[in-house]
């Protein structure tokens, strides 16, 4: 599957990312790994106090040639739980979108916090505020 060009995949993972991030029913942040992969990836918020400590995030690797959706959770205390779906760049993104809130939920990501806030501010249609592109 990706026998493309790397600015290519790079391309194909962002787009995916912010239509993904658009079908979530919670809000995100769509952010390059300027550090790392250069793909875009999907921020579900942090544990602790600290927002410079690791977030939640869900995302491809670009060098994946399946090119499948990961999730990385960690918690307060750093430990780490990976799941990897059999979703791929080329699945709906509602289908990927479920599948990220279905473990959000699960894993206690913080971004699953929001769907239990009193103050949670839907959209006028009834969507979650974003993604926001940081």
């Amino acid at each position: 599957m990706s026998a493309l060009d790397p600015d290519e995949v790079i391309a194909r993972i962002d787009a995916a990312a912010f239509e993904v991030a658009k079908h979530l029913p919670f809000p995100v942040e769509v952010e390059a790994d300027m550090g790392g992969t250069s793909a875009a990836h999907i921020e579900l918020g942090f544990r602790t106090g600290n927002p410079d400590d690791p977030h939640d995030t869900v995302g491809i690797y670009p060098e994946d040639p399946n090119l499948i959706w990961w999730f990385e959770a960690i918690d307060a205390n750093g430990q780490e739980t990976w799941v990897t779906s059999d979703l791929n760049v080329d699945s709906p993104a509602v289908d990927v979108a479920a599948w990220i809130a279905g473990n959000a939920r699960e894993l206690g990501s913080p971004a699953a916090d929001f769907l239990q806030s009193p103050i949670a501010s839907p959209t006028p249609d009834g969507r979650p505020q974003g993604p926001r592109l940081r």
